[in-house]
């Protein structure tokens, strides 16, 4: 049993996120499994037109570097809150200035993470990302399918996609 379900629940007007403890606490007691969970009502996501002021202009910054040329669900539902937004923005550029991973790299690791997570939407952008960093289309199938290219010059233990060499 997932313990997270999302949809309508009963006596309630909105969509909303239903969480279940299901793991060990770190005190060392065990939650199970609970029949009703706490209710957590979904962010809501901005336009750039209706976010608090402080965070318009560093919306405006995201869709420029968007892969989509639109704001992603992740920028518009953190600019509730600019402070979140602010240290978002500024971890991402600390990121691109000082960060030495190649963006080859950086996109194939995107879309391995995106691909153990499950989530479609995060495949769909990496996947999208990965593409633009110069991966053929079955490069990005065979990342997102945990496969390893073999481009770089690192040993790793990863399985070959099909059709290369280990």
């Amino acid at each position: 049993m997932c313990p997270l379900s999302i949809g309508r629940h009963a006596g309630g007007e909105s969509d909303s996120v239903t969480f279940r403890p299901a793991v060990p606490s770190f005190s060392g007691e065990t939650l199970s499994a609970q029949s009703k969970g706490d209710t957590v009502t979904r962010i809501y996501s901005h336009a750039i037109q209706d976010a608090p002021r402080a965070s318009r202009s560093l919306l405006a910054g995201l869709v420029a570097f968007s892969p989509t040329g639109k704001l992603l669900n992740l920028h518009a539902q953190m600019a509730h809150s600019p402070a979140v937004l602010a240290a978002y923005t500024g971890i991402r550029q600390a990121t691109v200035a000082h960060g030495t991973l190649d963006p080859r790299v950086r996109s194939a690791l995107m879309l391995a993470t995106a691909a153990v997570t499950g989530s479609a939407y995060a495949q769909a952008v990496t996947s999208f990302l990965a593409a633009r960093a110069g991966f053929t289309p079955s490069e990005v199938l065979a990342l997102r399918d945990g496969y390893f290219l073999n481009y770089a010059q690192a040993p790793m233990d990863l399985p070959a996609a099909p059709g290369e060499r280990g």
